[in-house]
């Protein structure tokens, strides 16, 4: 009963986070909209049910969300729907496994940047007819910085990582 209980809550939870991925791709922007029914059913799992970590657990998910991801947000890497999601996310998890969370949301975001990066290079080198095999180390740094891309589509790094825990935890 408490495994199916389990499979049922996650599988309800990427379902949500896969249609806030593909938003987030189109629009760029997690709207309030979802993201306080997910906050309110987190809390009403915490409350009725066993199911996730204690207060504590909450409490040190949305510290290390904040240490982690408010320096991103602050300078302007990703949105504060983005950082939401992240905060959301926390009411779900122990602190243990949420922390595996963010390694793998940082790694895949880390992996989904770099290809944002270099699809404008060869974008901005191809619509200047130049050559990319002679460009200099310089001028690669140059051509990452002013990506057309400011941000990143964080939801879609965000569903991702979840979708790795919930394989992990549901058949280990």
């Amino acid at each position: 009963m408490h495994l199916q209980f389990n499979l049922i809550v996650n599988l309800a939870i990427l379902t949500v986070l896969f249609v806030i991925a593909l938003y987030d791709l189109r629009f760029h922007k997690i709207r309030n909209i979802v993201l306080v029914p997910m906050l309110l059913f987190g809390v009403a799992l915490h409350l009725f049910t066993e199911y996730g970590g204690g207060v504590i657990d909450i409490l040190i998910n949305e510290a290390l969300t904040i240490a982690i991801f408010g320096a991103g947000f602050y300078r302007h890497k990703f949105g504060g729907g983005d950082l939401k999601l992240i905060l959301v996310i926390g009411f779900y998890l122990e602190w243990k496994l949420f922390l595996e969370f963010l390694v793998f949301v940082i790694g895949i975001g880390v992996i989904y940047a770099l290809a944002i990066s270099i699809k404008g290079i060869f974008r901005v080198y191809k619509s200047n007819d130049m050559d990319i095999r002679y460009m200099s180390v310089g001028s690669l740094i140059n051509l990452i910085k002013s990506s057309p891309s400011k941000t990143l589509a964080y939801g879609l790094c965000v569903f991702a990582g979840y979708m790795i825990i919930f394989v992990k935890e549901m058949f280990p």
